[in-house]
């Protein structure tokens, strides 16, 4: 009896671990219309090997996550968006639970006109110097949990077409029975 305990034990700990994973998903924003706003582009699962590599990272995130002011227990969430606006996400599946981090952090770090910020959102600013200056202000919490979105995986790159593979396009027909046919001469 002892024994078949300690097999599903085992059975349990190994699902649970082969089901740890985290998924990145952009959410489109815009005007409340279909089509237009909260449509998805998948942006990548990491998970396996791969998550295993990066879980003591994650546990750190999510440990930070759960004390976080804006954390929802009810929802297993964390919102950093406003309305209208597109954003990540980020689904982290870790040892049977579910935890959700959105924000508009990723989808606008790199902008040099706008800074965003853990109080005032959305930040216009005019220089780099500026941008920084206000995202500085961040909590050290704040940025660890916007960090998972440095994960995100790479695009996996197509290969460059072979001389087989690529079919130019047909130049357009420049016979005269063509021209005459379109009213040119």
């Amino acid at each position: 009896m002892k024994t078949i305990y300690l097999g599903i034990l085992f059975m349990a700990v190994a699902v649970s671990a082969m089901a740890d994973s985290v998924t990145f998903t952009r959410i489109q924003g815009g005007p409340p219309l279909p089509g237009v706003s909260d449509a998805e582009t998948k942006m990548g699962t990491i998970h396996g090997a791969d998550f295993t590599n990066i879980k003591p990272q994650i546990q750190k995130i999510i440990a930070t996550l759960v004390k976080h002011e804006r954390w929802l227990p009810k929802e297993a969430a964390w919102y950093d968006v406003g309305p209208d606006a597109g954003y990540m996400s980020a689904v982290v599946e870790l040892d049977g639970e579910e935890y959700t981090i959105n924000s508009w952090y990723p989808s606008k770090r790199s902008s040099m006109t706008i800074a965003v910020s853990e109080t005032q959102g959305l930040v216009s600013v005019k220089s780099r110097k500026e941008k920084d200056a206000i995202e500085a202000k961040n909590t050290a919490a704040y940025r660890e949990i916007v960090s998972i979105f440095d994960l995100i995986p790479e695009p996996k790159k197509k290969d460059a077409p072979t001389e087989r593979d690529f079919q130019p396009s047909p130049a357009p027909d420049s016979s005269p029975a063509a021209c005459s046919e379109s009213g040119e001469a």
